[in-house]
């Protein structure tokens, strides 16, 4: 009875010991556990902090494209209200622009009779061979069937011009002086002429490809001289 009472206490304490082993080493591992644990959360809470810092910084770079596009948007804007009222400038510009180029017509046609009169009064002076004379109705730039010509040539030339003169017209719907309209220069006045014509023969060697005996019918440009205060010749060229 002794012996089974010593097994029973030896196995109590056995079984005791062990498991005082077993509550030390699962407490171990409990602290392990809580520290793999601790280790763990840290991790995972310095990932948050990062992905949430890459949020944030998602989130700023979508409101800084977002006030970029805005901004675009605005230039855009701000560039097609430019180019309209460009638009409407350019429009009023060729508004006044045929405005301007119809007044000046109207004033051209206006001017026939002057410039009608130089024309006549510089045939006159040819006709009379007052040569030197006639070139003070002509502008320092003033070409002969497309040649220009400075004084010497001019008073060569036309000295082989025995006569000419202005057609008289026969009626309205024939006039032999006629300004025409948009086909000069803004300051310039170009008329079609009728003339009769007649050259000294047979020494008419400069002009004779270009006018001829009888009828001629040339067009003449005036350009008006601010010093002189009149109209001047600056082109005579065959209709």
């Amino acid at each position: 009875m002794k012996k089974i009472v010593i097994i029973l206490v030896s196995f109590l304490v056995l079984f005791t010991f062990i498991m005082l082993n077993y509550l030390l080493w699962d407490k171990e591992n409990l602290m392990e556990q809580r520290d793999m644990n601790k280790i763990e959360q840290d991790w995972l809470r310095g990932q948050n902090r990062t992905l949430q810092t890459t949020v944030e910084e998602l989130e700023d770079a979508v409101r800084d494209l977002q006030s970029q596009k805005e901004t675009q948007q605005n230039k855009i804007i701000e560039l097609e209200n430019q180019l309209r009222e460009a638009l409407e400038k350019e429009n009023e510009n060729m508004q006044k622009i045929r405005e301007q180029n119809q007044a000046l017509n109207t004033f051209k046609v206006f001017m026939e009779d002057q410039v009608r009169e130089i024309a006549a009064k510089w045939f006159s002076d040819i006709t009379n061979n007052r040569y030197e004379a006639s070139y003070l109705y002509l502008d320092k730039e003033f070409t002969f069937f497309d040649t220009p010509l400075n004084k010497e040539e001019y008073l060569k030339t036309i000295s082989e011009i025995e006569s000419i003169y202005i057609q008289k017209s026969k009626n309205d719907m024939t006039k032999s002086f006629v300004v025409l309209q948009d086909d000069a220069g803004a300051y310039d006045i170009k008329a079609r002429v009728q003339t009769t014509l007649s050259l000294r023969q047979p020494n008419a060697e400069r002009i004779k490809n270009n006018l001829r005996n009888g009828a001629n019918t040339l067009e003449i440009t005036f350009r008006y001289n601010p010093d002189l205060e009149n109209w001047v010749i600056i082109m005579v060229t065959a209709a």
